[in-house]
């Protein structure tokens, strides 16, 4: 289930979500899944592969489809919002200015969490992130060891890239993520596979071959945050210039999944008076996994 289908169906939650997504647009592609207390064990893709020939009245060899777990926990992300009570002293309607900015703390929340979706590497509270979990034979360089540059026009290089992102949708995916300085190179190539559409709340919505591309966003609000897919990686003698673009499928107890329980909690407490405030509490369980090899993909060292 998505986190808006998990969530309260209340009008506040409603609102809430919807900045989220805005600036933590994987929100609307990331399936969660419940999970009954602190922690559960998931079943993953068997490693086992198959395909092979035999000889006339001889059998096949054992090939044992042995099941593996992954386990998961909940991770706990969100945060306090709390409006001084001096400006309802100052004639303001406090509790309007105190939703104005619960609203805006949900942009940020989106923001924080699509960052950390990347980025997290289990320290401490955090979850870990898709960075450290793409299995190293999904990480791939279609220009070779020293990266892509698709600087130049349409030419090879551009058409290895591609070459590589067709391949990918036979993967099924649900999006790709990448920095908008990338996908707004990709809206300049001339690929039949390349489509601007809009969503039915006329947001203009890149896709390749079908797939949408989330524009990976920033670690906040401001120009000044940390991008969430920098163009600051290093690939061979391509050092510190390259981003990733990752492709993603994400599926009901499959691929790359959150594991949750009720959704978005969002409490209003009103005047908390020892604390001179108006207080809200936003947030919501998630562990990120991934199950299935085969559903994260890392295209590296891409630079222009």
């Amino acid at each position: 289930m998505l986190l808006r289908e998990l969530s309260p169906a209340g009008q506040a939650e409603a609102l809430f979500l919807t900045e989220a997504e805005n600036k933590g647009p994987i929100l609307r592609y990331l399936e969660f899944e419940t999970i009954v207390g602190n922690a559960d064990q998931w079943r993953k893709a068997s490693a086992a592969t198959g395909g092979k020939f035999r000889a006339l009245d001889a059998d096949y060899v054992a090939n044992k489809q042995t099941p593996s777990f992954a386990s998961v926990a909940l991770k706990i992300f969100g945060d306090k919002i709390e409006t001084d009570i001096a400006h309802e002293r100052r004639g303001q309607d406090i509790e309007s200015v105190h939703m104005r900015n619960v609203l805006r703390f949900a942009k940020d929340l989106g923001a924080k969490f699509q960052y950390e979706f990347v980025n997290a590497t289990g320290a401490g509270d955090d979850f870990v992130g898709i960075k450290s979990q793409v299995a190293a034979d999904h990480i791939l360089s279609p220009g070779g060891a020293n990266g892509t540059n698709i600087a130049y026009g349409q030419d090879a290089n551009i058409e290895k890239l591609l070459g590589t992102m067709r391949e990918l949708l036979a993967y099924n995916l649900t999006f790709w993520l990448a920095d908008i300085t990338f996908i707004s190179r990709l809206t300049n190539i001339q690929n039949s596979l390349v489509t601007i559409n809009r969503d039915e709340l006329g947001n203009t919505i890149v896709q390749f071959g079908g797939v949408p591309m989330v524009p990976a966003g920033r670690k906040g609000l401001t120009q000044g945050d940390a991008k969430t897919l920098p163009a600051t990686e290093t690939k061979g003698t391509a050092a510190n210039i390259c981003q990733s673009v990752y492709a993603i499928r994400s599926e009901e107890i499959g691929g790359v999944a959150a594991a949750s329980n009720t959704g978005l909690d969002l409490d209003h407490f009103g005047h908390v008076a020892d604390d001179r405030c108006y207080r809200s509490v936003a947030e919501f369980d998630a562990d990120i996994i991934s199950l299935e090899d085969d559903a994260l993909w890392r295209i590296e060292g891409i630079n222009f």
